[in-house]
């Protein structure tokens, strides 16, 4: 049974896929408003099943801070290149943040991460290493986590290529905020979602960020993380003044949503239109700033007793 993947693209030089049973990869693309299919002469061929899991990390409890870790990502994939001879395909992971709201709630203030003007998403969550857009790593990680160059040739017709894309993002918090004995951390919320494919880009013409981005989507995942942590920081009696420091003795950390596991699925839905753009600008590290919002707190009593009065009550 064929299953069959589409994605269009608005830009001449953005090539997606339909993906057939029989490893055939037909590129989609637009000219002057006309849509017409381009038969590739070489073929792709998944090996085996790709996979892509994730799971919760516990959050790094230091005596001056918190890292709160979103989870492990461990994707794996073979991918065989066959039969064609004059062009030269980088192949690896690629990932677009969809979805970001991660927000430390202290005693008296939330601090959540917000977008820097003029920035949107979705927006690429890679390495910011030019030459190496849109995949997640680059040349500097580990040989295995590197995306792979693979080129054919009439003595070697068929190339296989071994890709792995793995991570353990931390953000870092302090346990008091500023230091303010009187806001320590109560809770953390995070909400992300992300779309994650195995691509190929054909870098025959050049691999740098304003060189065509004529690419194949091999696969698909989206993927949803959802957490929240409630902590009780208890003063390490031995603090200096003015530098509170936890007693990781008494401090805890409970998941208030254990049953929320990472959600990973399959999908289809291609790259948005907007693809080039976003593998040009900026990525994910590069366009969040924090933002201090006071607590405006009020306990059920007042909460009712100012409900009261608005329709004329005590």
């Amino acid at each position: 049974m064929k299953w069959i993947l589409l994605c269009l693209a608005c830009h001449p030089t953005l090539a997606y896929v339909i993906w057939l049973r029989h490893s055939r990869a037909v590129s989609v693309l637009r000219r002057s408003s006309i849509l017409y299919f381009e038969e590739l002469t070489m073929s792709f061929e998944l090996v085996g099943n790709p996979t892509l899991k994730l799971k919760y990390s516990n959050p790094n409890l230091k005596k001056h801070r918190v890292g709160v870790q979103t989870a492990e990502w461990d994707g794996r994939a073979r991918v065989k290149v066959k039969n064609d001879h004059g062009k030269k395909w980088r192949i690896g992971f690629v990932q677009l943040l969809e979805k970001n709201m991660m927000m430390a709630v202290y005693k008296k203030t939330k601090r959540s991460e917000i977008l820097l003007p003029g920035k949107s998403m979705p927006v690429l969550d890679a390495d910011d290493n030019h030459a190496y857009r849109p995949f997640y790593d680059d040349n500097t990680v580990s040989l295995e986590m590197q995306p792979k160059d693979v080129q054919t040739s009439i003595g070697t017709p068929e190339k296989t290529a071994s890709i792995r894309m793995w991570d353990e993002p931390e953000s870092q918090y302090k346990w008091w905020l500023n230091d303010d004995e009187t806001n320590p951390l109560e809770e953390f919320v995070m909400n992300l979602e992300f779309s994650t494919y195995i691509v190929a880009r054909d870098i025959t013409a050049g691999s740098g960020i304003h060189d065509p981005f004529s690419l194949v989507i091999l696969k698909q995942w989206s993927v949803v993380l959802d957490r929240r942590y409630e902590f009780t920081v208890v003063k390490d009696a031995a603090s200096l003044p003015g530098i509170p420091r936890a007693d990781l003795t008494k401090t805890k950390c409970v998941v208030k949503n254990p049953m929320r596991q990472p959600f990973v699925v399959d999908s289809t839905r291609g790259f948005p239109q907007n693809a080039n753009t976003i593998f040009q600008g900026a990525v994910a590290n590069d366009v969040f700033t924090d933002d201090d919002t006071l607590i405006n707190k009020k306990s059920v009593g007042e909460f009712v007793k100012a409900r009261a009065a608005m329709w004329g009550g005590t």
